[in-house]
């Protein structure tokens, strides 16, 4: 036991200390956030209900998160590991589109997105980086040699893209089709393929604007709203929140808002409660540390060994930064509402535990180039 926990802390320390530490931070404004929003619920059993539930899953995300920095990132590129996550993924995000026709999951917003406690997504999104760091780490030409190549990469994140459409679950359709272009594009993608995929995207995205009615009433109430300086009520429940907090904020658990005034405060407009009790100053701390986080998974990815460690640790970087500009956008009126949730601060279960497991990845790519790093200097001493 005592040796198991030595290796536990000896794989913490040897890893990124800056990026464990952002998360550690983002992770305790989640339970005091989650608290302070989810103590007043209604539905709650009582007031501490969703803080005990929450500091559950947070234990558990970071049990995966230390299994995920044990393991050697090349072990997901093998044959058994690949395809059994990939397959996972895949027929989870499929199997949400029978059930749903069936009748037999349930749905929120008319979007089939739950199996008994897991969200299908949660694992999709990983499954998806782990396909496309897989299928391009080669690199463009490699990939593009043949025409089958191209299609069978992209056989995958295409599939995953149309049934989240069909779900629908459109806010993870842009985040699926962005991770895809993400890689695509660091792949060495030329310019004028590049053009191409972008434009067949945009092409795709004004048609589902102009055809499905779910989309063009969002995107246009969204811009009415721009134009008029009215917004619907959500994101004008979370504008006064900010508002009203000032520069310092009304103070740990003063928010107002939150009893009941605005929707999903624990969840997708938990920024809100955030800058109502600690204002702008703790407003902009959340966004240096998403920036901080940046940063440090982008250098690891830079720094990464080989092309699969780059396409992978840049992907879960991006992954996260997605999922939390978009929700920082539309909790400020500045993107429509795609009800994502707030990486390590939004309650939630699935999405917690597979950001925590996808940094510990990240952990563990870069102490793999640290290893590397004293290996080579230990031999050039010698």
């Amino acid at each position: 036991m005592n040796r198991f926990l030595r290796d536990v802390f000896h794989t913490l320390t040897s890893s990124d200390q800056v990026l464990l530490g952002v998360v550690v931070f983002l992770c305790l404004i989640g339970l005091i956030a989650v608290y302070d929003a989810g103590s007043f619920r209604s539905e709650a059993s009582s007031s501490t209900s969703y803080l005990v539930k929450f500091a559950f899953r947070l234990l558990v995300g970071w049990v995966a998160l230390i299994g995920a920095s044990r393991i050697d990132y090349h072990r997901w590129q093998e044959q058994p590991w690949r395809k059994i996550i990939i397959l996972t993924g895949t027929l989870l995000l499929l199997s949400t589109i029978v059930l749903q026709w069936t009748g037999l999951v349930s749905a929120r917003a008319k979007a089939a997105r739950w199996i008994l406690f897991i969200q299908p997504v949660e694992i999709a999104k990983l499954a998806l980086i782990l396909d496309l760091a897989c299928r391009f780490a080669p690199g463009w030409d490699r990939v593009t040699r043949e025409g089958a190549n191209l299609r069978g990469a992209l056989l995958v994140p295409s599939l995953m893209i149309l049934t989240l459409a069909l779900q629908p679950n459109f806010g993870n359709v842009i985040v699926f089709s962005l991770l895809t272009l993400h890689a695509v594009t660091l792949s060495g993608m030329p310019r004028l393929w590049f053009l191409r995929f972008g434009g067949a995207a945009a092409g795709l995205a004004v048609l589902g604007v102009m055809t499905v009615p779910r989309i063009h009433t969002r995107v246009f109430d969204w811009i009415n709203s721009i134009l008029q300086g009215r917004w619907e009520y959500q994101v004008d429940q979370g504008i006064i929140a900010m508002g009203s907090g000032g520069l310092a904020g009304q103070g740990i658990g003063a928010s107002r808002q939150r009893l009941a005034f605005l929707p999903d405060a624990h969840t997708d407009f938990i920024y809100a409660v955030i800058g109502e009790e600690t204002g702008l100053i703790g407003s902009v701390v959340v966004l240096i540390l998403f920036g901080i986080l940046a940063a440090r998974g982008y250098k690891i990815a830079r720094e990464a060994g080989d092309g699969f460690g780059r396409l992978l640790a840049s992907g879960i970087t991006s992954m996260l930064l997605i999922y939390a500009m978009i929700n920082l956008g539309m909790v400020t009126g500045l993107l429509p509402v795609m009800g994502l949730p707030l990486p390590f601060i939004s309650y939630g279960g699935s999405a917690l535990v597979t950001n925590l497991a996808a940094v510990g990845v990240l952990l563990n790519i870069d102490r793999q180039k640290r290893d590397m790093t004293t290996r080579l200097q230990r031999m050039r001493i010698s």
